[in-house]
C-alpha cells in the first residue's frame, strides 16, 4: 500500500514561527485562492484549498514551503511552449527560468493567454534593471495542412521538454550578485551595535570586523529579519532592484564611564555604553 504524500505546509524555517512580532505576508500576498492564513501562533496552508500553482515557492525570502513543487512547464529551444496554464507564471519563476534554463521567448497567441503577455512584460521591467536580456512573445505556428507540415509538428512537439525550475531567492541572489533586488539601510544615530542583526540574518548579508558594520544587499532576500531583531528599529530592507550597495560604517572602541567596560560606538565622543546611557541614577 502505496503512503499518501505529505500534504503541503510552512516550514520551521519561517520568520513567522522563528519571530512572533513578525509581519512579513509574501506567500499570503501572491496566493490566487487565500489558502495561507496567520494567526498569533500559527502559519496554516490549507490543503483543501491549494492548487499547488507554486507561487508562494518563489515568494517567501527564506524557503520555507514544503512538499510543494514549482509547476511544471514545456519548453522547446529557449522558448516556453505550450500548453499553458490558466493561471500565469510570476516574475520570480519566470526569473529562474531564464537562470536555470537561458529562456528568453514564449510561444503562444496573445488574445488567449492575455496573463502570459502581461507576466512578461512584468519580468521584462525586472530583467532590464538587472541589465538582462529581454523575453520575447513568439506567434505560435499555425495553419499546417500538408503532410510535410503535420510531420514537422509532431517533429516539434516532440522536442518540447518539461521540467519545473527552482524555487530560491537565495539561488537568485548567487547568481545576480551584482545587483540586489533588496536594500539595506542604516539609520547611525540609532545604531547601538549590538549586532542582532548579524546573529540573525542567514544570508550574511550583514556582517562585523573589528572596526565596521558591512551591510551587502547582493545577499539579501527582503526577510525583513534584521529590522524585526533591532531593538532601536535602526537598520531597514527595502525592495528595490538596482545595482548592489555595500554600506561600510566605521566604529570605535570605548571604555564606558558607568561599568567600566569596553563598548563598539559610532559616536567617539560617547563616554557610556549604551546599557548606562538607559539606566537611571547608576543602577547598571
Amino acid at each position: 500500500m502505496m503512503n499518501s504524500p505529505a500534504p503541503p505546509g510552512v516550514g520551521a524555517s519561517c520568520v513567522r514561527k522563528r519571530l512572533p512580532h513578525h509581519t512579513c505576508d509574501a506567500c499570503r500576498q501572491v496566493c490566487p485562492v487565500q489558502a495561507i492564513t496567520f494567526t498569533v501562533n500559527a502559519v496554516m496552508l490549507d490543503d483543501a484549498s491549494c492548487i499547488r500553482c507554486g507561487h508562494c515557492l518563489f515568494a517567501c525570502p527564506v524557503d520555507a514551503l514544503e512538499n510543494l513543487n514549482a509547476a511544471e512547464r514545456k519548453y522547446r529551444d529557449a522558448s516556453l511552449v505550450a500548453p499553458f496554464s490558466t493561471l500565469a507564471a510570476g516574475v520570480d519563476e519566470l526569473l529562474m527560468w531564464h537562470i536555470q534554463y537561458t529562456i528568453r521567448a514564449v510561444e503562444l497567441n496573445i488574445d488567449e493567454y492575455p496573463a502570459w503577455a502581461l507576466a512578461v512584460a512584468a519580468l521584462n521591467i525586472r530583467l532590464k534593471a538587472l541589465n538582462e536580456p529581454l523575453w520575447q512573445i513568439i506567434p505560435p505556428v499555425s495553419g499546417r495542412v500538408n503532410v510535410f507540415r503535420r510531420h514537422l509538428l509532431r517533429f516539434n512537439e516532440e522536442r518540447a521538454r518539461s521540467a519545473r525550475v527552482k524555487a530560491s531567492q537565495r539561488l537568485r541572489r548567487n547568481v545576480w550578485q551584482a545587483y540586489g533586488e533588496h536594500q539595506l539601510s542604516l539609520n547611525e544615530s540609532l545604531c547601538i551595535l549590538c549586532g542582532a542583526c548579524e546573529r540573525i540574518c542567514e544570508e550574511k548579508a550583514i556582517t562585523f570586523t573589528e572596526k565596521e558594520m558591512v551591510l551587502s544587499s547582493s545577499s539579501c532576500t527582503g526577510c525583513n529579519n534584521c529590522a524585526i531583531a533591532c531593538p532601536t528599529k535602526a537598520i531597514k530592507t527595502q525592495a528595490k532592484v538596482g545595482n548592489c550597495e555595500v554600506v561600510s560604517v566605521s566604529y570605535s572602541q570605548r571604555i564606558c564611564s558607568g561599568c567600566q567596560r569596553e563598548f563598539p560606538t559610532l559616536n567617539p565622543d560617547d563616554k557610556q555604553c549604551p546599557i548606562c546611557q538607559r539606566h537611571e541614577f547608576g543602577m547598571r
